[in-house]
């Protein structure tokens, strides 16, 4: 991911059993994200930069804004996902390995 442009971090999840409650309606998901340096540790982002959705139990996507990463450091971003009735087997988790770089850099002259 380049720092100086936006990253779209999502999900799209499927349940293959098609939970629903005792009046038919489907079990929406829920999502927990997260973030830690490949290395170990806290991530360390900005927090004016993190938008709500990165803690909202209803975001399938989270979008940081540009410049949110540092340089040369590699982030797991990671979601749980989760849905009713809540039982073993009934959640997943999804890593995303993400290497913030300063993009690409042009020579111009001679």
């Amino acid at each position: 991911a380049f720092i100086g442009a936006p990253l779209l971090l999502g999900v799209d999840p499927v349940d293959p059993d098609d939970a629903r409650d005792t009046k038919g309606a489907p079990y929406s998901f829920t999502y927990a994200w997260s973030c830690a340096l490949s290395s170990g540790g806290a991530c360390g982002l900005p927090a004016d930069k993190v938008p709500g959705t990165f803690y909202s139990p209803t975001a399938s996507t989270v979008t940081l804004p540009a410049a949110t990463l540092t340089s040369g450091k590699e982030y797991v971003f990671s979601v749980v996902v989760a849905k009713e009735p809540s039982v073993a087997g009934r959640s997943v988790t999804v890593a995303m390995r993400v290497k913030a770089a300063t993009g690409p850099s042009v020579l111009v002259g001679a």
